[in-house]
């Protein structure tokens, strides 16, 4: 009976190993323009998730792997800069990108100031979508990048979000958080 206990047991891990859910969520900026948080759960106690960033113009796409989360990631914010650029903000970690065309401006890092980072030049025919043309300064990102709060990519049960900036506040980062 151990045996076949056991053998279960492995089986089921197996299966679940190999075969987890890959969940996503959109953030639709309009005119064919797609963020997309892609969440596949890694096996643990508490929430962790393997994470990768989709961007598209709706012609092209481009993927990025962003830091695996291991329990701190409490939501990525969405941003847009005055001069067509885009930053996702986890709190610890950010990546800098364009959506015209998709490409990644700086790739995830965990250091420096998010806000100085790269800007990409503005893209003819790239116009701000409904939801980015009326949303609100960003409270904490505000250093003269002209950072404009979309919002967030969050995790629900049974997987991830968007809230954009009508259904929620924008999230103090942990760096301004922890007093850094």
């Amino acid at each position: 009976m151990k045996k076949i206990v056991f053998l279960a047991t492995i089986i089921g891990l197996g299966v679940w190993l190999f075969w987890v859910p890959t969940v996503t969520s959109e953030a639709d900026l309009g005119d064919g323009k797609t963020v997309v948080l892609r969440g596949q759960p890694l096996f643990g106690w508490h929430s962790d998730w393997s994470r990768q960033l989709v961007i598209s113009d709706g012609w092209s796409s481009e993927t990025v792997k962003l830091f695996e989360d291991t329990g701190w990631w409490r939501g990525s914010a969405l941003y847009r800069d005055a001069e067509g650029g885009y930053l996702l903000d986890d709190g610890i970690d950010y990546v800098v990108f364009a959506l015209c065309p998709p490409r990644f401006i700086d790739p995830p890092s965990r250091q420096g100031n998010p806000g100085a980072a790269s800007e990409p030049a503005p893209e003819a025919g790239c116009h701000p979508g409904p939801l980015e043309a009326e949303a609100p300064a960003s409270r904490y990102h505000d250093q003269g990048e002209g950072l404009r709060f979309l919002g967030i990519f969050v995790e629900t049960h049974p997987g991830l979000a968007f809230r954009s900036w009508r259904d929620v506040e924008e999230p103090m980062p942990d760096s301004i958080d922890a007093g850094g």
